[in-house]
This record gives C-alpha cells, sequence and structure tokens, in this order.
C-alpha cells in the first residue's frame, strides 16, 4: 500500500513537473506581440494543447482554421493552427493550459507593406534629453578644502533634466548657470532609469574662483551605422537594428534631436577572433540627410530628407513578418565594399520569435567571399544592413560574434517596425 502510495506521490510531482515546464516553455516561446497582415493566413504549430480566448477591437473578422470567430470566444489551438485577420486593428489573446491563463499576447493586424531597404553607410549624431552623468569626485574650494557636493545624489547614468526650473539640454547651459547662480542651492530634476526625481546640490566655490558641482556630465554622442529602411511614402526610416548606447555608462540615450548625415569613409579595420573590426569614416554634418526623433533598443528612427532619398536605390521589397522567416541562404545589403549597394550571401543558421531580445532575433554567418575579404565577417559600422530572402525584407544586422566574426545577430524588420510606431 505504502508502495502504491509513494509511487502515486512520485507519480503526481512528475505531472505537476511537465505542467510547470511546459508553460514555461510556452511562455518564453510565445511572443507577446504578434502581427498579421490584412488578408493574409498565419500558419503556427502548437506541439501542446492550449485554450485561447480571443478578444478584438476593431478588427473587422478572425479566421481560424479557415472558420470565422466571434469576439470573446474560446478555441482549443493544437498541432497547426492557421490564423487570418480581415482588415486592421488590435485585439489580445489569452492563451491558458489546463484551465489556468499562462500568458497574454497582443496582436495587431497591418496593411500589407513594402519598405525600401538601406544598406547605405550613413553618420548618426544625437544630442540627450538631458545631461547624462558619467561620475562625480572631489573638488578643491577657495580655502584649499576637498568637498564632495554630489556624494549620494548624483549617480553614473543619470540624466538632469532641469536646474533651477531651466531645461539642461547642453553642458553649456549647466555651466552658464553656475556662473549666474553658482552661490544658490540647485534644484535638481533628475531620470534615473524610468524615475523622475528632485534633488537639491549646493555649488562649491573652487580655487580658480568658478563655482562646480564635482560632475561629469556629457550632453551628445556621435557615429557610424548603416541605414536599414526607408518608407519611400513618408520618407521616415530606420537605423543601427539595435540602439544607441552611451560608452561610460553603458545606458540608452533618450534622444532630445540628431541628424543623420553622409558619412565619408576612411578605410576597415578586419575583424579577426577576439578582436571585433570597424569601419572608419568621417561624418560629413554638411551633408545632412535627415532628422532623429527616436533612440529605441531596436534602433535609431527618424525621417530623411528628399536629397538623401536620391542617393539611396528606390527599389522596395514587402516585408516578411518574423512568423514567415525561415532558416537558409539570404542576402545583406551594404555599400562597404564597392561603394555601392550590393547583396552579399549569408545564411540564416538559427531564430527566436521571443520578445526578450529583439535585437538578437536571429543568428546569421556571413558566407560571401567578397565581404569576408575586405572585411573579415561583420564589422562595427554594419548594424543596420538590411537582410531580404526570397525577395521579401526580414531584418537587419545587429551584433558580431567577438570571437568569431564572421557570425553575429540579425533583428526582425518587423521588431524595428513595431518600435518606429
Amino acid at each position: 500500500m505504502k508502495y502504491r502510495i509513494r509511487n502515486w506521490i512520485v507519480f503526481l510531482f512528475s505531472f505537476l513537473f511537465c505542467i510547470i515546464f511546459i508553460s514555461f516553455a510556452l511562455i518564453y516561446s510565445i511572443p507577446s506581440n504578434i502581427s498579421f497582415i490584412d488578408g493574409k493566413e498565419q500558419k503556427f504549430d502548437i506541439l501542446f494543447p492550449i485554450t485561447a480566448e480571443i478578444e478584438t477591437e476593431n478588427v473587422a473578422a478572425v479566421n481560424v482554421n479557415n472558420k470565422p470567430v466571434e469576439n470573446n470566444i474560446k478555441v482549443t489551438l493544437d498541432n497547426s493552427v492557421s490564423v487570418k485577420i480581415n482588415g486592421t486593428g488590435n485585439g489580445n489573446v489569452t492563451l491558458s493550459a489546463f484551465g489556468v491563463p499562462i500568458k497574454k499576447v497582443n496582436i495587431s493586424s497591418i496593411p500589407d507593406k513594402t519598405l525600401i531597404p538601406g544598406g547605405k553607410m550613413v553618420g548618426i549624431s544625437v544630442t540627450s534629453r538631458g545631461l547624462i552623468v558619467l561620475g562625480t569626485g572631489n573638488v578643491v574650494d577657495i580655502s584649499g578644502n576637498e568637498k564632495s557636493p554630489c556624494e549620494g545624489i548624483l549617480k553614473s547614468g543619470d540624466l538632469i533634466l532641469s536646474a533651477n526650473q531651466k531645461k539642461m539640454n547642453k553642458k553649456e547651459d549647466l555651466i552658464n548657470l553656475l556662473s549666474s547662480e553658482g552661490n544658490k542651492h540647485l534644484n535638481l530634476v533628475i531620470q534615473r532609469n524610468d524615475t523622475v526625481i528632485n534633488e537639491t546640490i549646493v555649488p562649491v566655490l573652487c580655487e580658480d574662483n568658478v563655482y562646480k558641482l564635482g560632475a561629469w556630465v556629457r550632453d551628445s554622442t556621435q557615429g557610424i551605422g548603416t541605414l536599414t529602411y526607408v518608407d519611400e511614402k513618408t520618407y521616415s526610416f530606420g537605423a543601427l537594428g539595435h540602439g544607441i548606447y552611451d560608452v561610460d555608462t553603458g545606458g540608452l540615450i533618450i534622444v532630445n534631436d540628431g541628424i543623420v548625415t553622409n558619412a565619408n569613409p576612411q578605410g576597415i579595420l578586419k575583424g579577426e577572433k577576439g578582436s571585433p573590426g570597424e569601419i572608419l569614416g568621417k561624418l560629413d554634418k554638411k551633408d545632412i540627410y535627415g532628422e532623429v526623433y527616436k533612440n529605441s533598443n531596436t534602433g535609431v528612427y527618424g525621417k530623411l530628407n528628399s536629397h538623401a532619398l536620391s542617393e539611396i536605390d528606390t527599389q522596395s521589397y514587402k516585408i516578411a513578418l518574423k512568423n514567415e522567416v525561415t532558416e537558409g541562404e539570404a542576402y545583406l545589403l551594404t555599400d562597404i565594399v564597392t561603394g555601392k549597394v550590393e547583396k552579399y550571401k549569408i545564411n540564416i543558421s538559427n531564430f527566436s520569435l521571443s520578445d526578450k531580445k529583439p535585437d538578437k532575433s536571429m543568428v546569421v554567418e556571413i558566407t560571401d567571399k567578397r565581404l569576408l575579404d575586405k572585411t573579415g565577417g561583420i564589422v562595427q559600422g554594419m548594424s543596420g544592413s538590411p537582410i531580404v530572402r526570397d525577395d521579401k525584407f526580414i531584418g537587419a544586422l545587429t551584433h558580431v560574434f567577438v570571437n568569431d566574426p564572421t557570425k553575429g545577430y540579425g533583428i526582425f524588420i518587423e521588431n524595428m517596425m513595431n518600435s518606429a510606431e
């Protein structure tokens, strides 16, 4: 009897463990956001029976396995499932296993979209929304004593948004304020991660008769990257495929404004194992291509001018949603070999639909000998290079594997489009 009870307990715990494991696997593998192209059927392979409760907002109609479903209806999903949405709009789906909700998925239906792939090397210069605090330290006051006015108040990575109700967009704004109101308390509005806080600092009059805070700040950064796409109707663009992060603090820079310019190539430092290469170039700030309005973890976004569009090959491609992407041979578009945007063979060896790391959705390998001979693989500055396959625009290159520069990560174009909106 005891032997049977023990077996039942072992079975029960094993069953519960399997359920928990499968639930976590489903939570991780199923993305939190799924897009559909209006009127186009998508197929999903579901390896475990789950229930989906569909709640639509302004979507005209939803079909599951070629059968229409009404609003707030529950359907059972298993094996291969086809879904088609007619009309554009949004909704959400609650997925449940054994009656227990395990994940909520946002769904959206978008028009069939075409974009112009970029592939052109560009310069990007951005100004942060506020002053980025790089670090703090001591200052020597007019009497020769060391003081730490920012100690315990400012931290590396903080954004100083305003001081004494005056916006701080440039370092000169803070310098001018200290010159005019240095003998007063400075009431600072600071953004720390996602929280806005208020702090007060008393500047110190130093030996050189200048008021100082003992803080190092930065207000802008610039570099070389690759234009990913352009919408020929709106002139909106996306670039890089990953965000611009501050080199000292590691934080994502919140952009106040910025520009995209022409970039003059000055050579290529080839990549080697353990040492990623780099495109050497100089920003031509007299030749402005457009404005930057957003920096996110999936790329830099803005609007180009008509002059920039005349510099780009205007052949457009239909976009492929991430559910349509498959492994195999594809093409990378870049101008770094010949100065003209051309296609180079790559291989997509793996991909993930998870939203955890949207800028690392695909593993890609450079296989084209022409590109390998020129760069040694993926080098800094190639981030944002478009990837096309089967005449569809599927994504862009984002990162290099340091220990193997022939390989790196890519991002789905769908992830960039969602961020741009």
